[in-house]
């Protein structure tokens, strides 16, 4: 009897997009009136933060993306666009964002391959995946999960291609310890400091096999969220039973990722072909190597 191959996992991850489907940029599609009110923004930036900045810091002020996703995030009101903006930069200076973050300082949450960036959808945008895993019975360390999931997310924000300005994330439960609320809170505050400091990157959050305790976490901040975040909460059930999903999210299935996914930049637990193995050192030595972290 002949025995099957096994594939072997790719263990190199893919941090840049190589598709040519990219849509137009959000800054094409403004009014004449919304124009006005960038123009109006980076007209005020240089008052607002006065003084040298870091040049990561430079180049996030300087983009005309930046300041669309607040005033989106802040229904075209300037005033509070600015105000929102304010805060941001005061919790990227409080937390390091621009200058100390680095792989070496969430290691130890790495290689427990919780947490990376791996893939683009149709249109480019970034794949960020977000597990809970019981490797060697260690929970999860909530303040280095959320400094694993800040740099993720700043990994896949650098390589977004120009004009991209949103990323998907998959959030999967599957092997998570309810009896534990930490994974939770880290999902939990990873939709918080989406919501508040990274207005508009969101493009889509799958929730896969989300427990109880998950979707009563969620409802506790669900009233807070405006429509448009809500909107983009689905819940994925890998099971072939479904589960009601928490107060206004909607319910999708694995394979409805692959209307915006192509199966093979999609890994094979969510529907898609990619056998990807996750591996601490291989996957910072290429994000180095592709300039998008400190060497």
């Amino acid at each position: 009897m002949t025995a099957v191959a096994e594939k072997t996992a790719i263990r190199e991850p893919t941090l840049r997009f190589t598709g040519n489907s990219l849509q137009p940029s959000s800054l094409d599609t403004l009014t004449a009136d919304e124009k006005q009110l960038v123009t109006s923004f980076r007209d005020s930036v240089p008052t607002i933060f006065p003084g040298e900045h870091s040049p990561a810091m430079a180049r996030f002020l300087a983009d005309d993306l930046t300041l669309y996703r607040y005033l989106q995030g802040e229904k075209w009101n300037l005033g509070r666009a600015q105000a929102a903006l304010q805060k941001t930069i005061a919790w990227r200076d409080e937390n390091g964002v621009d200058s100390g973050l680095r792989p070496e300082d969430v290691e130890k949450q790495s290689r427990g391959k919780t947490n990376y960036f791996n893939g683009f959808d149709r249109h480019g945008r970034p794949l960020m995946y977000i597990k809970k895993r019981n490797d060697k019975g260690e929970e999860l360390n909530f303040k280095m999960g959320i400094q694993l999931m800040v740099l993720v997310l700043e990994t896949a924000i650098a390589a977004m291609p120009n004009g991209v300005h949103q990323l998907i994330i998959i959030l999967d439960f599957t092997l998570s310890n309810q009896a534990q609320p930490t994974p939770f809170s880290v999902a939990i505050e990873t939709l918080r400091i989406l919501t508040t400091h990274y207005p508009e990157r969101l493009a889509r959050a799958c929730l896969v096999n989300a427990p109880t305790a998950m979707r009563l976490s969620l409802n506790l901040i669900w009233p807070f969220m405006d429509e448009r975040t809500k909107s983009k909460i689905k819940f994925v059930n890998a099971a072939p039973t479904g589960t009601t999903p928490a107060t206004g999210g909607s319910k999708t299935g694995k394979n409805d990722l692959l209307e915006c996914i192509e199966a093979e930049a999609l890994e094979t637990t969510y529907g898609g072909t990619l056998e990807f193995e996750y591996n601490h050192d291989v996957y910072w030595q290429k994000a180095r190597e592709e300039g998008l972290v400190q060497a």
